[in-house]
């Protein structure tokens, strides 16, 4: 081979190089944008536009609940986790409802007709929180939770800031911190602000 020839292949070796590496830092400047730019893809940030029936009877959308402070959990009747924590749930609805926060559990049963998703509250005692049911199936269709139970809490303008994935005991004081972090119950005021996650 001769020199010059040799000279001219390692320089379009390194501007090859070059310019992959320059096209690498672009691909991972946009995701870095995209994935710390708010707004940015709301269905993956916010709660989703999605429709569900309330309390077994009205159809209602998830963007209803806008405005206050909401802790969604998605459960259902063959999840062993979503029953054992679901108690712990209502008490923490009860708690915490003079403190801002509106606690709502939507059903992702397969079941033909509201009556077989109230025979499940029944057998299981639950209470109201839980007498909601995704019947067309797009809250699931939205969330695309990966196990069940799934709970977001979202802030007033419907931006999830925090995801609690499987069972809790939400009677837990570390749970609750987060909750009364995110609320700012501490001092004693609900504020409309979206806390850091710890």
């Amino acid at each position: 081979m001769v020199p010059g020839t040799m000279k001219k292949t390692t320089r379009k070796y390194v501007w090859s190089l070059a310019a992959n590496a320059l096209l690498l830092l672009v691909v991972i400047a946009v995701w870095q944008y995209r994935l710390h730019t708010p707004g940015r893809d709301p269905d993956a940030q916010y709660l989703p536009e999605a429709t569900y029936l309330a309390d077994l009877q009205d159809q209602a959308s998830l963007n209803d609940l806008r405005g206050q402070w909401v802790l969604l959990n998605l459960w259902a009747s063959w999840c062993p986790g979503c029953i054992v924590e679901m108690p712990s749930l209502e008490t923490l609805s009860k708690e915490y409802k003079s403190k801002g926060l509106h606690v709502i559990a939507i059903s992702l049963d397969e079941a033909d007709t509201p009556d077989k998703v109230q025979a499940s509250i029944t057998k299981f005692k639950f209470g109201d929180i839980a007498r909601n049911w995704d019947d067309k199936g797009k809250v699931y269709a939205k969330f695309n939770p990966p196990g069940l139970p799934m709970t977001y809490l979202a802030d007033p303008s419907g931006k999830i800031i925090q995801t609690f994935a499987g069972e809790r005991d939400w009677s837990d004081p570390q749970v609750r911190a987060l909750i009364d972090q995110s609320l700012d119950v501490s001092s004693g005021t609900t504020v409309n602000k979206s806390p850091t996650s710890p």
